[in-house]
């Protein structure tokens, strides 16, 4: 058993994958990403086909803190014979010896490769971008790079913007192709993307769009959309294969070593997801747009709208679905609604030059996403820039409409790229992770002075802006972009700043200075904290913070006046909400533990402390501000008691809706308290809380259709028989690798 990120043991998992070829017989390249337990691999990956070592390109994207891979995109070549191939992956002290592909390689004869992309105006102007012409002239990096695979991101992202569209002199729209080669073989993947980001020229597109391709010269068309508007700050996708494409291939990714590796949260692999529930998710995808072109999938476009959804939680509904089954259905689902994320008018690029991406770095901002220390003053709050310095401005050069229908905040936020790209690998889903991250800590108004705003270039998420559960969701996104984000990149020390700015500004809120970023010298982000957010006085019950917003006429079971009536109150379930997330990124293994450890004993009193009623855990609000001086509750004694008489002793859900498996609130408190075994308070233990709610609560039967809420403690299930009972159910018996060096790549 290997240590993990909470101290206790990791249950050891094999790492194995599962490909399920269509056809019988064949061989061709495959290539996955892969997300490895911390110390599982202490150097390159190598795949282990049925048991025999092959060659394998382990492109390395990022390692854990002792040195060990992280995560990888690796390629290599299968030989099918009829059966399921199960993979597993052993150490490998060095790369596999290979050079990629140069352009002169990618343009031969042998790969046929060509691509355009064809835009027309209303008016019947024509304008191009040719891919096989943008790679003659060297307009491309790599993505993945050794003998067996070359992934290259062909676009010119200077400030010459040399391939760049427009029927104006701003030129606005950015074409990207992304094109995978493997020698041996004759086809070519590819994605063509088309942005309408550049901060400094934006404005709406209108266009019909063609797409063609095939071997030089005999290009065919692949896709067409009739005249339609391309909204500004926002991208779209589309992937096809050039020549021969190899069979579909269905990867089942080992639910239970994701969960083993901390990559995902203990999700209870012993629920069993229903066949026909799946069969019904594909036929309701069929009648949707399928994350097409400006189609907004799954999402609800009006960010706050109410009530349960299920674009709504750590993931959305739909994601879960794919990790407990790997239905190749359901990947096309994630990976239509993650394409629609790049619909959302949230996308900004830096096209302005000799701006800071990073706090005393001269790295250049031009092409990144957004940066806090380019643009200082720049709020996403403020278009019509009322707060935001003119030298900080974003420009639109032409009309820009409101006519998409999207309205975005954090308080009402899903994940939209961090599965995708775990399972992919592809650089489209990353960069969408970055794009969410630099929208919400842009979010927030800039001023450093302000208690309810971002504190400058922290990028704070501020309850008293986004609400109490914006917190959460917010900080979800961007602990994944940096978690996300490659080794040694701008972008990883950029979010990683934003992600330790907010834990350093809540630590000293609470004035806890046993926690990771303790330092309260003027100027430091922990003492910007304790200066400008630790108001209501003592905070002994640790509520998360001083409610901005007076929702007592919500909580009609309460007493709002002296003595015992509450001024300000709180929803407990977006407290939950928040310390799930704290959980899931203490495990991906930021310095958090500390301010979760501390924020999470609230929850522990609320389902233990004798003086409360755990019932109430669950409860639309709770009392967190006094009416007699305007301070924070001081006893739970006290809090119980701001309750009117019949709700102080209640002994059911006060929301009536345990059943509720999508948003109920009980499921969004237990979840929570999956995180609660190993703090203690004096006599209270986190072990006898997740007991209490979880023997409480019961057993859900509508978590096996929806188990996004299903989560339970590390370590309470055994993920290993988990796997070995997924192999049985797939008819597969476990092979014992042959641990040897690759040789032939067969």
């Amino acid at each position: 058993m290997a240590p993990s990120t909470n101290g206790s043991q990791r249950e050891q998992v094999p790492n194995s994958v599962v490909l399920l070829p269509k056809s019988r017989s064949g061989r061709q390249p495959v290539t996955l990403s892969r997300v490895f337990a911390p110390g599982d691999i202490p150097h390159w990956a190598t795949a282990v086909v049925n048991g025999k070592a092959v060659n394998t390109q382990c492109d390395v994207k990022t390692r854990w803190r002792d040195g060990s891979l992280q995560h990888a995109v690796l390629s290599f070549w299968v030989e099918w014979d009829g059966h399921p191939v199960i993979v597993d992956f052993e150490d490998r002290p060095q790369p596999l010896a290979g050079e990629p592909l140069d352009a002169g390689a990618m343009l031969s004869s042998r790969f046929d490769f060509g691509a355009t992309l064809t835009i027309t105006s209303r008016d019947g102007k024509v304008l191009t971008a040719d891919a096989r012409k943008m790679l003659e002239r060297g307009a491309f990096r790599y993505w993945l790079r050794g003998p067996i695979c070359t992934q290259v991101i062909v676009e010119d992202r200077t400030p010459a913007r040399g391939f760049d569209l427009g029927w104006d002199e701003y030129r606005p729209f950015h074409p990207i192709f992304v094109a995978t080669f493997y020698p041996g073989w004759r086809g070519v993947k590819l994605e063509v993307i088309g942005e309408n980001l550049w901060a400094e020229s934006l404005e709406d597109l209108n266009y019909a769009l063609e797409i063609r391709v095939g071997p030089p010269g005999r290009l065919s068309t692949a896709y067409t959309k009739e005249l339609f508007t391309h909204y500004a700050m926002t991208r779209w996708r589309k992937v096809f294969w050039i020549g021969i494409a190899p069979q579909p291939v269905a990867i089942d990714f080992n639910f239970p070593y994701m969960i083993s590796s901390q990559v995902l949260p203990t999700f209870d692999v012993t629920r069993k997801l229903p066949r026909d529930v799946l069969d019904a998710e594909w036929r309701r995808w069929q009648k949707t747009g399928k994350g097409d072109i400006n189609d907004h999938g799954y999402w609800v476009k009006y960010f706050p709208s109410s009530g349960g959804r299920e674009d709504l939680g750590l993931a959305p509904t739909w994601v879960v679905r794919y990790l407990y089954s790997f239905d190749p259905r359901m990947l096309d689902i994630v990976l239509g609604n993650a394409a629609a994320s790049g619909h959302i008018p949230i996308h900004l690029r830096e096209s302005a030059t000799g701006r800071p991406y990073l706090r005393g770095s001269r790295i250049d901002a031009f092409g990144r996403p957004l940066s806090l220390h380019a643009r200082p003053t720049f709020t996403f709050l403020d278009l019509n820039f009322v707060w935001t310095a003119k030298q900080d401005r974003v420009r639109f050069v032409g009309p820009v409409s409101s006519g998409h229908g999207w309205v975005v905040d954090l308080a009402h936020q899903g994940s939209f790229a961090f599965v995708p790209y775990l399972v992919t690998g592809d650089w489209y889903f990353l960069e969408e992770a970055y794009f969410w991250a630099a929208y919400d800590v842009a979010h927030g108004d800039p001023n450093p002075e302000l208690p309810y705003g971002r504190g400058g270039d922290y990028g704070f998420l501020n309850p008293a802006g986004i609400q109490t559960r914006g917190v959460g969701w917010g900080l979800r996104n961007i602990g994944h972009a940096a978690f996300l984000a490659p080794d040694g990149s701008p972008e990883k020390a950029y979010f990683l700043d934003k992600l330790y700015a907010n834990i350093a500004a809540r630590e000293g809120q609470h004035d806890l200075r046993a926690g990771a970023f303790y330092d309260p010298h003027p100027g430091s982000p922990w003492s910007w904290g304790r200066r400008l957010l630790a108001g209501g006085g003592p905070n002994p019950l640790r509520f998360q913070s001083y409610p901005s917003d007076d929702r007592t006429n919500n909580a009609p079971f309460l007493f709002k006046a002296p003595p015992n009536g509450a001024l300000r109150v709180e929803a407990p379930w977006t407290y939950s909400q928040n310390l799930l997330v704290l959980g899931h990124l203490e495990e991906l293994g930021f310095p958090i533990g500390p301010l979760r450890r501390y924020l999470a004993v609230n929850l522990l009193h609320q389902l233990q402390d004798p003086e409360y009623n755990p019932y109430l855990s669950a409860a639309y609000v709770m009392p967190v501000v006094r009416a007699s001086d305007q301070r924070f509750f001081q006893t739970w004694r006290e809090v119980l008691q701001a309750w009117r008489p019949d709700h102080q002793t209640i002994r059911t859900w006060p929301g009536n809706d345990a059943g509720d498996v999508d948003y109920g609130w009980p499921h969004i408190t237990r979840a929570a308290a999956s995180f609660l075994p190993g703090i203690e308070d004096g006599d209270l233990q986190g072990a006898k809380a997740w007991n209490w709610i979880h023997k409480t609560l019961g057993n859900q039967p509508g978590q096996n259709a929806n188990p996004k809420w299903a989560l339970v403690p590390r370590n309470s299930i055994s993920l290993r028989e988990a796997w070995m009972a997924r192999l049985r159910a797939l008819g597969i018996r476990p092979v014992e690798t042959e641990k040897r060096s690759p040789t032939s790549g067969r």
